[in-house]
């Protein structure tokens, strides 16, 4: 089971053949998204026209994706890994809980920003 990163959808917007070819061997309920990244992923579409193809794009990844509400267990673990986690964006911190919470493995091209997380399990599909 995998909780993918704002990142991860950003490269399959861009047209990543990885990561959409690791998500089709998948059935959909192997993989969702917080609603902290989805929030993420929109506030990046805000602005372009809705007829844009990257528009259109990167609401047809969101229609395809389940999405997580951030509820009370995520909340508990992200005020946890404020105190023994020193991630660089606090949007990072939310994501990560929510995945622990959900005992998924967080896909993201950005180990590096995650590695301190303890418990997180990680893995990058845009290798």
């Amino acid at each position: 089971m995998f909780m993918l990163d704002t990142n991860v959808l950003i490269e399959l917007q861009n047209g990543s053949r990885e990561i959409y070819e690791r998500m089709n061997v998948l059935e959909d309920d192997q993989f969702a998204i917080s609603s902290i990244v989805e929030l993420e992923f929109l506030a990046g579409l805000e602005g372009l026209p809705g007829d844009s193809p990257e528009y259109q794009v990167g609401i047809a990844i969101l229609d395809r994706i389940r999405v997580y509400p951030f509820d009370s267990a995520a909340a508990q673990q992200a005020a946890r890994l404020r105190t023994s986690a020193k991630l660089a964006r606090k949007f990072d911190t939310l994501v990560a809980a929510h995945a622990l919470s959900l005992g998924r493995v967080l896909v993201t091209n950005d180990r590096k920003g995650f590695a301190g997380v303890p418990g997180l399990k990680l893995d990058n599909w845009a290798k």
